[in-house]
């Protein structure tokens, strides 16, 4: 068996997509200051690389937060001072919980971590910025932040390091190509040179050239880079000289910018003039995009008017090879993606050509398509790559809605959106996320439309599952839109949601009622989806009634529906509920069984709660089978899973109480000292850790929590030495393994050396 892959819980830094050259003072300043303060900001123009400079100084101190962690958080694309805690926490993994305000939850995530957090690109929302760091600084102790920003924060304690300019050779300097080595400019114009041009060389005749285009980019980055890419189709000197001539050339609008934005500004509008008429269109086409995009999308989008599919497709290769957009391949994924500054001169070039509103309205309706397919297309093996579509794009959802948003036509738009995402929302845990965005949408949208039902019905099943008030309004006006509008289908879902409800209420016999009345209206309309989701229904609330036969039941008819389609969500949770039964059924061997196919599917899935259901029951079974150790490390690896989604167990119906049970089996045979232990070693589990341990691939596998030389005094008391005896044996002093002795009966709250010998008997350490 084979762990399922997924993505680290302790850091999420993006990966460098080309060399990081120089920068040494730099990054030493910036880890120094980091090291005796709690908030740095770097800051400087625009394009001179304060983006470059923070990932490599959170990169290189990824080791420095073991606990928390390293967290990046991308705001070029963020708007709103309310989108700020969002982007946050998203980052971090946290999910929605009801009636807590995400700064507050932000807080009690992070007090008592060990947690370095990067914001990068704060200069449009200083105001939030400043707020939400200031309150997370005062009252999470542990918490280091590093910012970029083209201004300082203006926070009290705040350390600012300005980020000049690349170091470059003046006028007086020799330009032998040795002597140039130690200049940052330099090198980093020839690296990005020979990247495009292989058999570019720096040699003596055209070191000056070099130096001097340099010196016209004031050591910029991004303008070296814009200029370096050019030595593939222009000499040197021709590169020099239109630099000097787009340096020179200065209007209204750019003649009282400081230096360095001139000559950004510059080099800008020199790789936009080089460009074809074709490739400028699509320059500023694709400044559209809110974060990444795929080839699919940049055609569909930004063809027609003038540009075939064909020349929307070279027009995108020749912007990757003049840098002006960047590719990405990641799982075998290409997605494109532009630097910020190059799409704001983008989005003024498509404001200049009329063209603004258009683009945004095809942007929102590709999207809105994006949604609609994504959700019909669910119950079927597309289910991973959907949601990582979805996540990929998660910006460009934001910004199609907000198109949506912004004019009354768009009104169905908003409401169709929303509720599409009703899976995805479900499997990232966003519940008051989703809610949000259907809350805005209902507003807009007021008419009695199906599209409206159906987003007051999703609307009232992501309250349900939170276990907030207000949904049973909702429901009731889903359900007359719907009776109204005579759409049977829409009434079977109104149904199974109304037995949520019920469900949250701990009104079991009438969920159950509703649930079979949805059920019966699925089949007859031959809704598959439908049907499936009211069978896992039926599988859970077998679960919570202590009935076996209907939780099997229930589950082999919805095996039969979603296995055939190689389905994942839908049967992940159907294996949860019944493996649930079985175990309050007393059938541990089956109970397993289910679960751990259960957690397989989650983790391939990504999907945090369904991954964390399935740890949580398969520490109850360890508990039934009688490993206490091991379920008391389950545990505690469940606890720092339920953390970010600032959930537990409780919130989810009435299961709450089978947790209890087991923690008072699991109290009455171990003692205190132990099980804290135990559940210590679980909270410090890696989700990459805890998984092989929960499917049980090497039950001898569990993470110790001693010390090589700990691990061998502990062999040497199973064999029964005393503490002279190992003393000698490993040439040390006694006081030495007295010290030792003590760190292990510490660490796993034993109170003997019986304890000890046992506890290294059944693991073979040696």
């Amino acid at each position: 068996m084979t762990s399922p892959t997924t993505r680290t819980l302790d850091t999420n830094l993006p990966a460098d997509i080309t060399s990081f050259i120089g920068r040494r003072q730099e990054v030493a300043d910036a880890r120094r200051l980091l090291a005796s303060s709690r908030l740095v900001t770097l800051t400087g123009a625009g394009g001179v690389g304060k983006t470059r400079l923070a990932l490599r100084v959170a990169s290189d101190l990824t080791k420095s937060y073991p606990d928390g962690g390293v967290w990046w958080v991308e705001l070029a694309n963020t708007h709103g001072h309310e989108a700020v805690p969002h982007a946050v926490a998203d980052v971090m993994g946290l999910r929605d919980k009801p009636d807590v305000p995400l700064p507050e939850a932000l807080v009690e995530h992070l007090a008592g971590r060990q947690v370095l957090l990067v914001l990068d690109n704060c200069e449009h929302l200083i105001e939030a910025c400043s707020a939400l760091i200031h309150d997370l600084l005062r009252r999470c102790a542990q918490l280091h932040v590093l910012t970029t920003s083209r201004e300082p924060l203006g926070i009290t304690g705040e350390f600012i390091l300005p980020v000049p300019p690349l170091s470059f050779p003046d006028a007086d300097s020799e330009t032998a190509p040795d002597a140039l080595t130690g200049f940052d400019s330099v090198n980093l114009f020839v690296e990005r040179a020979t990247a495009g041009c292989p058999t570019f060389r720096l040699t003596r005749e055209n070191a000056p050239a070099v130096v001097r285009i340099c010196q016209e980019m004031d050591g910029i980055p991004l303008a070296i880079e814009l200029a370096a890419v050019r030595v593939r189709s222009l000499p040197l000197d021709s590169i020099l000289r239109r630099l000097k001539d787009h340096s020179s050339l200065t209007d209204g609008a750019t003649r009282n910018l400081p230096h360095h934005h001139r000559t950004l500004r510059a080099s800008v509008e020199w790789s936009h003039e080089l460009c074809s008429p074709p490739e400028r269109t699509m320059w500023a086409r694709l400044s559209v995009f809110a974060g990444g995009f795929d080839l699919d999308a940049a055609t569909a989008i930004c063809a027609g008017s003038g540009m075939s599919i064909g020349q929307t497709t070279d027009a995108i290769a020749s912007l990757v090879d003049k840098s002006i957009l960047l590719r990405e391949d990641t799982a075998g994924r290409v997605r494109y993606r532009m630097l910020e500054i190059l799409r704001e001169f983008g989005q003024e070039k498509l404001t200049e050509a009329g063209e603004l509103v258009e683009l945004h309205l095809r942007h929102r309706d590709w999207y809105l398509a994006l949604t609609e397919h994504s959700y019909a297309c669910w119950l079927g093996a597309e289910q991973p790559a959907i949601v990582t579509r979805l996540r990929d794009d998660y910006r460009n959802l934001l910004a199609a809605f907000t198109t949506s948003q912004g004019s009354p036509e768009g009104a169905d738009a908003a409401l169709m959106m929303a509720s599409a995402l009703e899976h995805y929302w479900l499997i990232r845990g966003w519940q008051t996320e989703g809610r949000h965005w259907l809350d805005a949408a209902l507003k807009q949208g007021t008419e009695p439309t199906l599209h409206r039902s159906r987003a007051l019905r999703v609307n009232a099943y992501l309250t349900a599952l939170q276990g907030a008030p207000g949904g049973r309004p909702m429901i009731s006006e889903a359900r007359s839109i719907a009776e109204e509008l005579d759409d049977r289908v829409e009434l079977g879902y109104v149904a199974m949601v109304g037995g949520m409800l019920e469900m949250s209420d701990a009104q079991l016999p009438e969920a159950r009622a509703l649930f079979e009345q949805s059920l019966e209206v699925f089949q007859r309309e031959q809704d598959n989806v439908g049907e499936a989701y009211t069978l896992v229904m039926l599988v859970a609330l077998a679960a919570a009634l202590g009935d076996n036969a209907l939780a099997e039941l229930c589950h082999a008819r919805c095996m039969a529906l979603t296995e055939p389609r190689h389905e994942m969500h839908l049967r992940g949770f159907s294996l949860w509920g019944c493996g649930l039964a079985a175990l309050r059924a007393g059938d541990t061997a089956r109970a397993l069984e289910l679960e751990r196919a259960a957690l397989q599917l989650k983790c391939g899935l990504e999907d945090q709660l369904g991954t964390t259901l399935a740890m949580e029951v398969l520490a109850w079974i360890e508990v039934a089978e009688g490993r206490d150790e091991r379920a008391a490390t389950l545990l505690g690896a469940t606890e720092r899973l339920w953390s970010p989604m600032r959930m537990t167990v409780s919130s989810i119906l009435d299961f709450g109480r089978f947790r209890e049970e087991y923690e008072h089996q699991l109290a009455s045979r171990m003692n205190a000292r132990a099980f804290e232990a135990a559940f210590r070693r679980g909270t410090r589990m890696s989700l990459g850790q805890a998984l092989p341990f929960a499917l049980g691939e090497d039950p001898t596998d569990e993470p110790s929590p001693l010390t090589p030389r700990e691990r061998e005094v502990a062999a040497l008391v199973a064999k029964g030495l005393t503490n002279r005896r190992i003393a000698l044996e490993l040439t040390v002093s006694q006081r030495t393994v007295e010290g030792h002795v003590e760190k292990i009966m510490t660490k796993l709250g034993f109170t003997s050396r019986t304890q000890i010998a046992a506890w290294a008997a059944q693991r073979g350490t040696s």
